[in-house]
């Protein structure tokens, strides 16, 4: 009788050095892996020149990178400054990096 047996991986001596080849492509993806790990744990933060909204209570944010802008309606219709409306908004996260907030601002200037 024939042996019947599969060869699922070839030895890794001799003729088979297949084995040590996808045992070294195996090292290099986890090492890659792991160093990428290493790096998104450093990245640093980006955060722009806008400083946090003078009338934000949320302590310990920083505005992250430009994403802060104010907007003006003037309504010229009444030709009056008091129908004049501004909105701020800014995305915030706090200084460990773990929450994003979103603030917001509106009223009439005065």
């Amino acid at each position: 009788m024939e042996d019947q047996s599969k060869v699922i991986a070839p030895n890794a001596t001799g003729k088979g050095g297949r084995n040590l080849a996808l045992m070294d492509e195996i090292k290099q993806r986890e090492a890659s892996k792991h160093k990428a790990e290493e790096e998104s744990s450093t990245r640093v933060r980006i955060f722009g020149s806008n400083k946090v909204d003078k009338d934000c209570e949320i302590k310990n944010v920083q505005v992250l990178e430009d994403y802060s802008c104010q907007l003006q309606h003037n309504d010229i219709s009444y030709n009056d400054d008091q129908q004049t409306r501004f909105y701020t908004m800014q995305l915030l996260e706090r200084n460990d990096g773990k929450k994003w907030f979103v603030w917001t601002k509106h009223g009439k200037l005065a």
